[in-house]
């Protein structure tokens, strides 16, 4: 059994454990957000046993520390301040940790030295832009024999 943390259940957060349960059968999810809203709508759309729901908030410490306990993987569909909070948590108690936010990536880069050395994976930058617009653009680049530049342009997302 695989445990996955996702911090957020707004649109992103939800998709995220539906699809972690989804797609394999061993993958339990406990899902966090301050909201019980949120929370309740995300029980209606996912409808598993392995889902577990905790109205808990991630700007307290201790909350955030305990929601990381026996977690194997951390995915946050958070707003940046929250995130960067999250990510400094996750390299405490050793847990690998993907984000969907992409912003202020220089703050970020600061916690690469300490993640290495506690030897947990950080991956930012995973949301729509930057995240798939960056996979795509690789993944062209790959196909390609040569490329002197690529370069994104992403409007107002909604």
């Amino acid at each position: 059994m695989r445990r996955f943390l996702v911090m957020g259940a707004g649109k992103m957060g939800i998709v995220l454990a539906k699809d972690l349960i989804e797609s394999d059968n061993r993958n339990k999810v406990t899902l966090v957000d301050i909201s019980s809203k949120r929370l309740q709508k995300a029980k209606k759309f996912i409808k598993s046993a392995r889902l577990i729901l905790l109205k808990k908030d991630v700007e307290k410490e201790k909350q955030r520390q305990d929601i990381f306990e026996g977690q194997d993987v951390a995915l946050a569909a958070l707003l940046h301040k929250h995130s960067l909070l999250a990510l400094e948590t996750a390299i405490l108690k050793g847990v690998h940790f993907a984000d969907l936010v992409g912003e202020k990536p220089l703050d970020r880069l600061k916690y690469d030295s300490e993640a290495k050395k506690k030897k947990v994976t950080i991956i930012s930058g995973l949301g729509v832009s930057p995240g798939i617009t960056n996979i795509c653009v690789g993944r062209a680049v790959h196909l390609l024999d040569e490329v002197e530049k690529a370069m994104i342009y992403v409007g107002g997302n909604p």
